[in-house]
């Protein structure tokens, strides 16, 4: 039979092409096919890949300034409850001086040696130092007081410790602003 006769036209002269020869043709179409696919699969998993990078990155970053933030609020609380209690403390010793009266200077005392521990330890060096002598001041004021060693003419006992605590206000109020320097220094 020829190749009339099979219903496969051919001019003449040209050899008949078998079946096989034209599946080749659509293999290679169908391979190409899978090729870009399985290549366009690869790029599309690497750009979300690389999305999800910057997102994770852009999360991070953000955590870490809302957590910077949240540190210096807490840090501020801390400070304003200390200047609070040292305050507080020398008004009770005030109070002792000009009416005897010793009501609540125990616990103001407490409570200004808790803040303080809480706060120098992690306050910056020269603010601890002031937290120190602002404590030292009070007490100095307090020995002296039960000690009868402040003249009875005295209008303030403690004036000694307003001074330090002036000075320690200021370290506390730069402290703040110097985290806030720290942590938008950080990559």
């Amino acid at each position: 039979m020829g190749p009339q006769a099979r219903g496969i036209n051919t001019p003449r002269g040209a050899m008949p092409i078998r079946p096989d020869q034209r599946r080749g043709k659509h293999v290679d179409a169908a391979l190409a096919g899978l090729v870009g696919t399985v290549a366009g699969a690869l790029a599309g998993a690497f750009g979300s890949w690389l999305a999800q990078r910057a997102q994770l990155r852009l999360q991070r970053e953000s955590l870490a300034h809302q957590e910077s933030i949240r540190w210096v609020d807490d840090k501020w609380t801390l400070h304003r409850d200390l200047l609070i209690a040292l305050r507080n403390w020398r008004d009770c010793l005030m109070h002792l001086w000009q009416e005897g009266n010793r009501e609540g200077l125990h616990d103001a005392r407490a409570t200004a040696y808790r803040l303080g521990v809480g706060a120098g330890l992690i306050a910056q060096p020269g603010t601890r130092i002031a937290i120190k002598e602002a404590r030292k001041g009070l007490l100095a004021g307090q020995a002296a007081m039960a000690r009868q060693q402040v003249p009875q003419d005295a209008t303030d006992p403690c004036s000694e410790a307003k001074p330090l605590l002036t000075a320690l206000e200021e370290a506390l109020h730069v402290e703040p602003s110097w985290a806030d320097r720290s942590a938008a220094a950080e990559p």
